[in-house]
């Protein structure tokens, strides 16, 4: 059975498979281009911080009854692709969080006669945690979902970052609402501006907040120099430095020694050939000298050339 977060089980709940009838207002704004590129950015966030396959913002679709990925993140282990449509009334996951409007848990549903049905088994997707997301008036939009393709209690800080990226996205939807109100009573620009900057500001604070604080060490690298240019304060922390010591520091000054060389001469070079580095076995070394084994995954940012400008780099740390 699922679980809703800060409810008590109901083993006699047969609602899993719930009838759903969406009142879908047409007067609803767009989401633009911008903020969905920072949907893309949180949501391809997610999945890597929670280590899951398949991490997934969805949107109920007024005209045909239907639930659509409306973002995903990219990973060749995600099933789900932008604009995959399914039903309503299925026994989808995602239909049980819309259903009860709160943070819910399915930790294994081959455990669990009552969900043998659901679709995404299909796909061997078999752990949910996800939230519903809202308008402002209280009307559904539709999940922020991660789902994994094994047994996943998902611990509790995981739930609280699903639930603060939602209160971020909810915030994003609250400014195109504000934005759309200003426009249909014809206020002036400078209100216009005004909210939209306002808005802006608090959401990508919330956004740097969450980067900063993630369970995962965090950095972005110049490729051309390996110097670093941006870090979390979770590297910072783990590695006892103070950010003015590691900015402008090569990358391999990070590392230990054996791993120091084995990321110059193997890992660096595969990185700007593929532009991506998974799971890969290191070790860290701290300010005091000694080493943390970590996991580095890490992905390209190009420009609009195609060419590599510096990559995203994460670290778990293993030890």
């Amino acid at each position: 059975m699922a679980n809703r977060i800060g409810k008590p089980e109901n083993r006699n709940d047969q609602s899993k498979i719930v009838t759903f009838s969406p009142s879908i207002c047409s007067s609803k704004p767009k989401i633009s281009d911008e903020i969905i590129a920072k949907w893309q950015k949180i949501i391809d966030l997610i999945a890597k911080m929670v280590n899951v396959p398949s991490g997934i913002i969805t949107k109920l679709i007024e005209s045909d009854s239907e639930l659509e990925a409306f973002v995903t993140n990219v990973s060749k282990e995600n099933p789900f692709t932008k604009g995959d449509r399914w039903k309503l009334n299925t026994g989808m996951y995602c239909e049980y969080a819309m259903k009860h409007r709160e943070l819910s848990l399915i930790p294994d549903a081959l455990a669990d006669p009552e969900w043998e049905n659901n679709p995404d088994i299909e796909v061997n997707l078999v752990a949910y945690l996800g939230a519903p997301i809202t308008w402002p008036d209280g009307e559904m939009f539709g999940t922020l979902c991660v789902l994994d393709n094994k047994e996943n209690h998902f611990s509790a800080i995981y739930k609280e970052l699903i639930h603060q990226f939602r209160l971020t996205i909810e915030a994003d939807m609250m400014q195109l609402v504000q934005m759309q109100e200003l426009e249909n009573t014809k206020d002036t620009l400078e209100e216009k501006v005004q909210i939209r900057t306002e808005s802006l500001q608090q959401s990508e604070e919330k956004y740097h907040d969450l980067y900063n604080n993630a369970p995962d060490m965090y950095a972005s690298v110049d490729t051309k120099t390996t110097l670093i240019t941006e870090c979390n304060h979770t590297f910072m922390k783990a590695l006892g430095y103070k950010r003015e010591e590691i900015i402008g520091q090569p990358i391999f000054a990070m590392y230990s020694p054996e791993s120091a060389q084995y990321v110059k001469t193997k890992v660096f070079p595969q990185f700007l050939k593929s532009g991506k580095i998974e799971g890969e076995e290191l070790q860290l070394q701290r300010k005091d000298g000694r080493f943390i084994d970590v996991l580095l995954d890490a992905s390209a940012i190009r420009d609009k050339r195609g060419e590599i400008l510096s990559s995203r780099c994460g670290w778990r740390n293993i030890t």
